[in-house]
């Protein structure tokens, strides 16, 4: 521990978004570099990956665990928890990937919040398309506020990773799927944003107006409702109507797989 805090205290551990003022996201490189330096400072942090993408690219993952215990056996065997943290899926919604090495910077190097370790192995993606990440440039989301550069929806091969769950045709997807297995985690977080995009209400239907034959659970649909009433959310607000365009088509992710 000693040793750590002098390297927490002599080296320069702000990330690429931080030092670019809030407004640039690194590079895939860059990223890997950093998510490696946390592997070299502390033994609770084993940098690895768990398959490639159609270019070749190395997909980047990182295990956290307090006691050092990196494969899934070791973990079940101490009986922690495990969460999975995506980013990147959609590299144009980066944000993820960027406060994911925040947070766990602050967690191992900084020594914040120090109970967040109790009981708990993260496995991170921090860029999970790294093809569509290094697809970057200005004008892939330009309805978009930020960063100055972004990647591009689809992998290489012009597959939305978002949606081969199912049909698994992307290398990276059967490398999840495996990593998955292997893992069984007990929670999964996939970090998407909006960034800013405009929503227009689609088909005219009502913000948050579930209807019963489009909502595939009906009591959940009333309890967001009843939160949204309750929070006095404005009924205007562009993310609510995002939200509205997905549950409320349910045709609405079959349709151009490979561009949404």
């Amino acid at each position: 521990l000693f040793s750590l805090n002098i390297a927490a205290q002599s080296d320069n551990w702000e990330t690429h978004f931080e030092k670019s003022g809030g407004v640039a996201t690194p590079d895939y490189e860059s990223t890997v570099t950093y998510c490696k330096a946390l592997d070299d400072a502390s033994e609770m942090v084993k940098y690895t990956t768990f398959g490639v993408s159609p270019q070749g690219r190395p997909l980047p993952l990182l295990i956290i665990d307090r006691k050092g215990n990196f494969t899934p056996d070791r973990v079940k065997a101490s009986g922690n928890a495990i969460l999975l943290l995506q980013a990147g899926i959609h590299p144009g919604e980066i944000d993820g990937k960027d406060a994911g090495l925040m947070f766990f910077r602050d967690l191992i190097i900084h020594e914040k919040l120090p109970g967040l370790l109790d009981g708990l192995t993260y496995l991170f993606i921090p860029i999970f398309s790294v093809d569509g990440h290094e697809r970057s440039g200005p004008y892939n989301r330009i309805n978009q506020d930020g960063p100055e550069e972004m990647g591009w929806r689809a992998n290489a091969l012009n597959l939305n990773l978002n949606r081969d769950y199912l049909k698994v045709d992307a290398p990276e997807t059967i490398a999840w799927l495996k990593l998955f297995r292997e893992w069984l985690p007990d929670f999964f977080v996939d970090f998407h944003v909006t960034d800013g995009a405009d929503r227009l209400p689609h088909r005219g239907v009502p913000v948050l107006g579930f209807r019963d034959a489009e909502v595939g659970d009906v009591g959940v649909a009333r309890l967001v409702q009843q939160d949204v009433a309750r929070l006095e959310i404005p009924v205007h607000d562009p993310h609510l109507v995002s939200v509205n365009q997905r549950f409320g088509d349910p045709s609405a992710d079959l349709r151009s797989p490979a561009v949404r």
